[in-house]
């Protein structure tokens, strides 16, 4: 028969527990004023164990400007091929493939350099035929209050589309 652990290991170990579970009540949403008042205590454990950062678990889903890519891929012998990085909608069953996908496109929309480094790059590898590739930066813009209001519109979905031209890209090694 197994004996049971002493008094004082039970002890400890439920108070560390408690310890645990408060931090991870506490760590979601910094902002509270639990929080303010503990995390000073519980920074440095939720530090090591990666909880610290905020997850925003309260908050509704905030609007956030959705970019995308339109292009239009151009080939000598074929007729051109048009489409958006990423899709409008999610294809994905969980949304964080989605999610990193929108990130990646503000990067890439971040400079020309990496425009032409990471996306015309991607273009060529699944082009490998392409002549050229037509790009425009596409952003939604946030409905109006009385839009989302009226029920025409919900808070997360895009009002308007602006559209601005970036210019013809060509493969590194076909560059005219």
């Amino acid at each position: 028969m197994r004996a049971l652990p002493s008094v004082r290991t039970r002890i400890l170990l439920s108070a560390f527990l408690a310890f645990h579970l408060l931090g991870i009540l506490v760590a979601p949403n910094p902002n509270s004023f639990l929080a303010s008042k503990l995390l000073p205590i519980y920074r440095p454990y939720l530090n090591v164990l990666g909880l610290a950062s905020t997850w925003s678990f309260f908050a509704p889903e905030p609007f956030y400007h959705p970019m995308y890519i339109d292009y239009v891929v151009n080939f000598r012998h074929k007729m051109p091929v048009s489409s958006r990085f990423p899709d409008e909608q999610n294809p994905y069953f969980l949304r964080d493939r989605y999610n990193r996908r929108l990130s990646l496109t503000r990067i890439m929309l971040s400079s020309d350099g990496n425009m032409k480094n990471m996306f015309v790059h991607y273009l060529c590898g699944q082009f490998p035929e392409m002549e050229s590739a037509n790009l425009w930066r596409v952003v939604a813009t946030e409905p109006s209050l009385e839009q989302v209001q009226k029920g025409e519109k919900k808070i997360t979905d895009a009002a308007d589309l602006k559209i601005e031209v970036l210019g013809t890209y060509y493969c590194p090694e076909a560059t005219p």
